[in-house]
C-alpha cells in the first residue's frame, strides 16, 4: 500500500511539474501569475487539454511502474477527475496559480489508496 502511494506521488509530481512547465508559459503574461477574469476564456480552453495530457502521462508512468496492471486505469480516472474538480475549485477561488502543482501531487496518491483499484489480491 505504501508502495502504491509513493508511486502515485511520483506520478503526481510528474503531472504537476509537467503542467507548470508546459501550460503556464503558453498563457499571456498577465495570466502567468494570477487568475483574473480577463484570462478566463484562455484558461477554460487550455487547462482541460493540458490536464488530460498530463493525467495520461502520469497514468502511463503508473501503468509501467505497476507492471501493467489493468486496475491502474481506475486510478487514472479517479485522480484525473479529482484533479479537475480541485483545479476548478481553485480557479473559482483565485488560487489556481499557487496550487496547480500541488493538486496532482495530492490526487494521485489519494487515488492509489482508495479501496479497490489497486488492492492486493491474496490467494488463500
Amino acid at each position: 500500500m505504501l508502495k502504491h502511494a509513493l508511486l502515485g506521488l511520483v506520478a503526481g509530481v510528474i503531472a504537476g511539474v509537467g503542467l507548470r512547465l508546459t501550460w503556464r508559459p503558453l498563457l499571456p503574461a498577465e495570466c502567468a501569475t494570477a487568475d483574473s477574469s480577463e484570462c478566463a476564456l484562455t484558461i477554460i480552453w487550455t487547462l482541460p487539454m493540458f490536464l488530460v495530457v498530463w493525467t495520461t502521462a502520469a497514468g502511463l508512468v503508473l501503468h509501467w511502474m505497476l507492471r501493467r496492471r489493468p486496475e491502474v486505469v481506475d486510478v487514472v480516472k479517479v485522480s484525473g477527475a479529482l484533479w479537475a474538480l480541485l483545479a476548478l475549485a481553485a480557479w473559482n477561488t483565485g488560487v489556481l496559480a499557487q496550487v496547480e502543482v500541488v493538486l496532482p501531487v495530492v490526487t494521485f496518491p489519494v487515488a492509489t489508496l482508495l479501496p479497490g483499484p489497486l488492492r492486493e489480491t491474496r490467494q488463500t
